[in-house]
């Protein structure tokens, strides 16, 4: 009996051992290693409860997750194409026409939800700075401006953070949302930071790994002082565009000081109650894409559009005029924008292509249709000749009196 016992031990060992060999046969290890390491550094629920509340503290910046476009084939039949802005014609880039053949959800299309199927009240556009909302928005006033209110905000103005509320937006809506590739988006941040004053003048390196913040002023730190000293929770103080005091930087308007051309200042906080800075640039548009692409979800949405400035100047808006006299009743009263038909990117450095590739989140780029791109080599513009110095007398010709600069 015991030489029994022992025959089927060893059975069972040895069919332990084979199913081991056929599960380790089996792991691609890249692609576990990956994993693992990846999961490391997503954000954890005790990130949240170590923190101190601190408004100034920012998040880590973390490796991007395994991109849905990594293992999607790529094949060279049709063209992605950026909207250039004049500030970006300096330094323009032609890569290979390259179109995703596995698009995921929110890059298929609009979401029409028709609730109770009421008519369409407004026209609503909202997405990030230098993401092509100035030109599609003027274009729509055009097309459809006398018939149905074209609106630049939905819950929030367009740039910032959109929430639901059933009391405030409670019609029927056509909601828009604008998207730029991340590398051109982040490149044209950094040329021109609207809203963000402590980012202006920086070199990609500087600009990307800047936690997203800037200091109080001396307003909100009356506000402050006058909370402690009233034993009150500052957190529901109303704030600029809605916000709670711990949601934004500066809560005061008298705090939000304009700088010409970047816009009055204003940064928004993480959008998840921690009351903590965004670690970079980056950070804050995985978070904006995440709450654009719920936004068909809120009451009062009655269709929803996402679209890449890319893909309008590549190909028009035909088709977008088409989709939206379907979902309003209303015939656009103009002539569609015809689309550039070729592919433009802004020259970077390839370290900086290389940069975005790592610390993107690909996983949420792709649910709006955007992928990775390998590194291209690039020699930035040469540096603009420096003009004399007004104030330094200048080499005077032969037979005529120097005169002194004007103080």
């Amino acid at each position: 009996m015991p030489s029994d016992y022992k025959r089927l031990n060893l059975i069972a060992l040895g069919g332990t051992l084979v199913y081991a060999g056929y599960l380790l046969g089996s792991i691609d290890k890249e692609d576990s290693i990956a994993t693992a390491v990846n999961s490391a550094f997503t954000n954890s629920d005790d990130d949240t409860k170590n923190s101190n509340n601190n408004h100034r503290q920012q998040s880590r910046l973390r490796p991007a997750s395994p991109s849905s476009s990594w293992d999607t084939r790529l094949v060279e039949n049709e063209s992605w194409d950026i909207g250039i802005s004049e500030e970006d014609q300096d330094d323009i880039l032609i890569l290979p026409n390259v179109h995703v053949e596995k698009t995921p959800k929110f890059a298929k299309g609009p979401v029409i939800n028709s609730r109770d199927n009421r008519k369409a009240t407004t026209i609503n556009l909202i997405g990030e700075r230098h993401s092509g909302t100035n030109w599609i928005t003027d274009h729509l006033v055009d097309c459809f401006g006398g018939q149905i209110e074209v609106q630049t905000n939905f819950t929030r103005f367009k740039h910032w953070f959109q929430y639901d509320d059933q009391y405030y937006r409670n019609e029927s809506a056509v909601v828009i949302a604008m998207f730029r590739d991340p590398y051109d988006w982040v490149e044209a941040m950094r040329e021109r930071p609207h809203h963000a004053h402590d980012h202006i003048d920086l070199e990609w390196k500087e600009f990307v790994s800047k936690p997203w913040v800037g200091p109080r002023g001396p307003a909100d730190k009356v506000m402050l002082n006058k909370a402690k000293e009233e034993n009150r929770i500052i957190e529901y103080a109303g704030c600029l565009a809605g916000y709670k005091f711990d949601e934004v930087i500066p809560c005061s308007e008298a705090d939000s000081v304009a700088n010409e051309g970047y816009s009055n200042y204003m940064y928004e906080l993480m959008h998840d109650g921690s009351h903590r800075a965004y670690g970079s640039i980056v950070d804050l548009r995985r978070e904006k894409i995440l709450n654009f692409l719920q936004v068909p979800k809120f009451h009062g949405v009655n269709a929803f559009f996402p679209e890449r400035y890319e893909a309008l100047n590549l190909r028009g808006t035909s088709t977008l005029l088409t989709q939206l006299e379907e979902v309003t009743g209303f015939k656009a009263q103009c002539e569609p924008f015809k689309g550039s038909g070729i592919v433009k990117h802004k020259g970077v450095d390839p370290e900086y292509t290389k940069w975005m590739n790592k610390f993107v989140d690909w996983d949420v780029e792709g649910m709006i249709g955007y992928v990775q791109r390998e590194p291209v080599p690039w020699t930035p513009p040469p540096p603009e000749e420096a003009k004399p110095d007004q104030n330094v007398l200048q080499p005077v010709p032969e037979n005529k009196p120097a005169v002194s600069p004007a103080i």
